[in-house]
């Protein structure tokens, strides 16, 4: 793989990204003289980045005279996390985005006979599997065969204000659940003795999901295993429990609940919190965007991992793919160079991602280390969180997930007991397995 354009964009503190695209647009024309063409498409990417990888295009061609890229799908329209691949009304020719966690997209692909395992193109002297987190691979990995190459995760972590970590002698993050609580609750004060709470020790912003996502980290910490003989249940000992602690937490006078997301830092700040739990999924939501990148570079904020009491692991995430799909001998080689080419070490970066690349060699970059000097505290934490992002052993839909919200919204506001909420989860009826239901070769999908 040849030297190509290098760069970051030091502006890199979003964290965050649009959501999700399928519509068509091609923007790339065709070079004269080329020898072959490849289309690119359905790779969600966000559109606030569409110069940017526009830009990896061009930089791919100069570098590759001899392969033209035209594109589809890869900004306009919206593409909502509730919309499957399977309902877009037409793939790309060659290289195809995937996503992982929600549906079996992959599954899916292999099942019709779309797209080619990455063992056809390897060994390969450029591309080495372990400069990857090896949890990002899990996605793709189907019927003993990997049929994508990780592109970005997101992940989840807490930011602390540490000057008031300091003022309360809290001179350590929490590393366990009980030192977490613990510290919830010494950060919640009446700072002006008016008798009401003005600092609270910890904010998760409502209906946004990081409810689900704490319950998720605490169970997968948990080893819980929700299929057995093809049914899923949540009556889980350990389920319970968890469920148990995150209606403990919401409901407590030590977190703050309110709505918005122009988080407050400073004494003269209206919302005052210690911590704040904090997710890159949300890429539609503009001021939080705007938020986490001010986060990003506050110095007296300091980046932590979530609380273990086992395993290092985190809530499943949103992940991002490039996959070849299956066509002549020509067009999958250049494709196969193409995902190389986006994945290179020295890759430039869009001003928003979605998550973090997955090269687990990412936060060793020249150039990263020069951009973290301007970052909070501790900011490789949230970098390392997303390689600790795990799943679930059975399938859902980005729909399920807005159920799985939805029903968890009576617990957190203290509304619903645990039974009833996990009596609601069962009846949501998550499948174990993805069945993929193979299209008419007529479809639109397979022209």
């Amino acid at each position: 793989m040849k030297d190509g354009s290098r760069g970051f964009n030091c502006s890199a503190i979003g964290f965050c990204a649009g959501l999700l695209f399928a519509g068509g647009l091609s923007f790339a024309q065709e070079q004269p003289g080329a020898k072959v063409t490849i289309e690119v498409g359905t790779t969600s990417v966000p559109k606030q980045a569409e110069r940017w990888f526009t830009e990896q295009i061009a930089s791919f061609q100069r570098a590759h005279p001899n392969i033209a890229v035209t594109t589809v799908a890869l900004t306009v329209p919206i593409r909502p996390i509730d919309t499957s691949l399977q309902a877009l009304p037409r793939l790309a020719e060659n290289v195809i985005g995937i996503q992982g966690t929600f549906d079996d997209e992959t599954a899916y692909l292999v099942a019709n006979d779309l797209i080619e395992p990455i063992e056809k193109f390897l060994p390969d002297p450029e591309f080495k599997r372990e400069d990857f987190f090896e949890n990002a691979w899990s996605s793709v990995t189907y019927d003993g065969k990997t049929w994508g190459v990780p592109w970005f995760m997101d992940s989840l972590w807490i930011y602390c204000d540490w000057s008031l970590f300091e003022a309360a002698g809290i001179k350590e993050p929490p590393r366990t659940w009980d030192q977490f609580w613990d510290c919830v609750q010494r950060l919640t004060k009446d700072r002006d003795g008016d008798g009401q709470i003005d600092q609270w020790g910890l904010r998760i912003t409502p209906d946004i999901g990081l409810e689900w996502s704490l319950w998720m980290t605490r169970d997968l910490q948990d080893g819980v295993k929700y299929a057995k003989d093809g049914v899923v249940s949540f009556d889980q000992p350990a389920t319970r429990k968890n469920l148990e602690f995150i209606q403990k937490l919401t409901t407590s006078p030590y977190v703050y609940k309110g709505s918005g997301y122009s988080f407050g830092l400073g004494d003269t700040a209206p919302v005052k919190s210690s911590m704040y739990l904090v997710s890159n999924f949300h890429q539609h939501l503009k001021e939080m965007v705007d938020a986490l990148g001010r986060f990003a570079k506050n110095k007296r904020l300091r980046a932590i991992e979530i609380p273990t009491d086992g395993p290092t692991v985190i809530a499943p995430s949103l992940r991002l793919y490039l996959a070849v799909r299956k066509s002549t001998p020509e067009k999958e080689a250049a494709s196969w160079e193409f995902i190389k080419w986006v994945n290179r070490a020295d890759a430039p970066l869009p001003e928003y991602w979605n998550g973090y690349p997955c090269r687990a060699d990412f936060w060793q970059r020249v150039d990263v280390q020069q951009w973290q000097t301007g970052l909070c505290q501790d900011a490789e934490a949230i970098f390392r969180s997303s390689g600790h992002s795990g799943t679930v052993d059975f399938s859902f839909s980005g729909r399920q997930l807005y159920t799985f919200i939805g029903i968890l919204s009576p617990l957190v506001s203290g509304s619903a007991t645990v039974d009833q909420t996990i009596q609601a989860l069962n009846q949501a009826k998550p499948q174990v397995e993805v069945a993929p239901q193979k299209k008419p070769k007529s479809d639109e999908l397979f022209k």
